[in-house]
């Protein structure tokens, strides 16, 4: 139950170039997509530590499983934080689970 509590600060999402141009050609596919994007942004922004730290190069990595009830593929996203900010680096859409 008290991972639907949420305590600690809010971060604000960046996207690099990369990142920004993926997510922007995945969310022109429909509204379940984009939906997926607003909840991965929701998550980062407070949660971002639910990703596993890359070692040495300060990146974290969160895989998101997709659903064939939501008709979602996996999602994995590259990205750093620090007080402030979370930057998106990289992300990747796999196609939707049918």
């Amino acid at each position: 139950m008290s991972d639907y509590f949420w305590h600690g600060p809010l971060r604000t999402i960046r996207y690099d170039d990369c990142a920004e141009k993926s997510t922007e050609n995945h969310e022109t596919k429909g509204r379940r997509q984009q939906d997926q994007v607003h909840g991965i942004e929701w998550r980062l922004a407070r949660r971002p530590e639910d990703g596993d730290a890359i070692g040495g190069i300060g990146h974290n990595l969160l895989v998101i499983p997709g659903q064939a009830l939501s008709e979602t593929g996996d999602v994995w996203i590259l990205y750093s934080f620090d007080d402030e900010y979370v930057t998106i680096h990289a992300i990747h859409f796999a196609d939707a689970i049918q």
